[in-house]
């Protein structure tokens, strides 16, 4: 689910504290820039990203495969919408939070493995020396002994052989969406999501408001203009 709107680049570009080794992350361009003339670029983006609709498409693409747990997918996705819109901070940020995601996933996996432990060797018990007993014949007054060998029977126990019970990693469910509605905070920005069922299918608003005082407007992850949603909620 998108967690923040793509005013989040504004706020980020513009941030008056920001040091030039940090823009530099971004893209070059930024290195040596004044706060003024990155909130400037950082307006720009903004604009020119809202009327991209192709940037828009990977975007809400990117989205709904983060929602169903596809994060590969979801990352290959960001990717594309960064190469398109290299000055848009908020696919990178995307990008950087899903490495740490996947990579935090590999590890626990690995974690939760246990060792595969070798089957213990087969043991044979030791066959015992040969037992010699002599029979006189009692009928014959000068009888030539004979001689019956008896061997012990070899006995061969196998002990059980234990595998390792692995254990199976869990991959959490993505809990289906409902109608309602929440509010929550993302950065500095004051979010108003809605969820609502339109067309035999739930469609996610969201009203995004920022410390500045602009407000803007989502649905289903993509930018739409005040009139939809003022149509749908009016003046909430």
């Amino acid at each position: 689910m998108i967690r923040a709107s793509l005013l989040a680049t504004a706020l980020l570009l513009a941030t008056t504290g920001a040091h030039a080794q940090d823009d530099a992350s971004l893209t070059k361009e930024f290195a040596g820039m004044s706060a003024k003339e990155r909130s400037k670029l950082a307006k720009q983006e903004v604009e020119e990203a809202a009327k991209d609709d192709a940037f828009q498409a990977m975007m809400a693409q990117a989205e709904v495969a983060f929602k169903a747990g596809r994060f590969v997918e979801a990352r290959q996705h960001y990717a594309d919408a960064r190469t398109r819109r290299p000055l848009n901070v908020y696919p990178k940020v995307k990008l950087e939070d899903l490495d740490a995601l996947i990579a935090k996933r590999a590890a626990e996996a690995k974690t939760a493995e246990p060792a595969v432990v070798d089957p213990p060797p087969v043991v044979l018990f030791p066959i015992s020396a040969t037992n010699t007993t002599t029979v006189p014949i009692t009928t014959d007054p000068s009888p030539t002994p004979t001689t019956i060998v008896e061997k012990a029977p070899v006995q061969t126990i196998t002990a059980p052989v234990k595998t390792a019970n692995k254990s199976v990693v869990e991959v959490p469910t993505i809990a289906p969406l409902t109608e309602g509605e929440r509010e929550y905070m993302e950065g500095n920005a004051k979010v108003l999501e809605i969820t609502v069922a339109e067309h035999k299918h739930l469609a996610v608003y969201k009203k995004v408001k920022h410390p500045w005082g602009q407000v803007f407007y989502f649905k289903d992850g993509a930018s739409v203009g005040q009139r939809v949603w003022q149509a749908r909620f009016g003046a909430r």
